[in-house]
């Protein structure tokens, strides 16, 4: 009988890091490995045997870099790095934290499942050059997860960004410099595009449309 093999998600909130186990699930993924989770870069590796670690962008700096790194190496394990939009800047990010390969937070289940197999049998997955520049006119709106999904303005795409990690209206306000009626506003005209009326029913309808 083929032994789990162990899933390292290192993302900033726990809404977050329980957003990728629930598409891990709808991928087909999880719970047929096990998952584990921290919201440091430099937290100890847990002491089963790790074959894949998903690190979302946002929680990578500077200085934490070096020591992950190092830890990933030494471990052997395959690094999967999530961003909100894949471009060089991205693509160096994910290099420099030694992953085998990158893709989008807006990824749509069949593809993160694809990714995360392809890494998981110790293959490396890169954007090709056409998908980068695909992403770079994209630039604007939202990546829709599938073929329903709504496109958003740039604005919205932004705000989401903060909705999917939990961050209240207040905290969107601040970090994006506009007022929390502005955000409440925006966050309004998302959940009348995905046809939903509370946050949690928009991040559940992001992580398994």
């Amino acid at each position: 009988m083929t032994k789990n093999k162990n899933i390292l998600i290192l993302a900033p909130y726990e809404l977050y890091r329980q957003g990728v186990k629930l598409a891990l699930s709808g991928a087909g993924v999880w719970p047929r490995y096990n998952i584990y989770e921290s919201d440091s870069l430099t937290a100890s590796f847990p002491q089963s045997r790790i074959d894949l670690i998903i690190v979302d962008s946002s929680i990578v700096t500077v200085e934490s870099i070096p020591a992950f790194r190092q830890k990933a190496h030494e471990k052997q394990v395959s690094v999967l790095m999530l961003a909100d939009k894949l471009d060089d800047e991205a693509l160096h990010l994910a290099r420099r934290i030694g992953a085998s390969g990158i893709t989008s937070t807006l990824v749509d289940l069949a593809e993160l499942s694809g990714v995360t197999r392809k890494l998981l049998k110790g293959h490396s997955c890169w954007p090709d050059a056409q998908l980068l520049k695909r992403s770079e006119r994209r630039s604007s709106l939202c990546r829709p997860l599938n073929s329903r999904s709504p496109a958003l303005t740039e604005r919205q795409t932004q705000v989401l960004k903060h909705v999917r990690v939990g961050r209240s209206n207040k905290q969107i306000g601040y970090d994006m410099n506009i007022s929390e009626s502005t955000v409440k506003s925006h966050i309004s005209e998302i959940l009348r595009k995905f046809a939903v009326t509370t946050r949690t029913q928009l991040v559940s309808r992001l992580n398994v449309s």
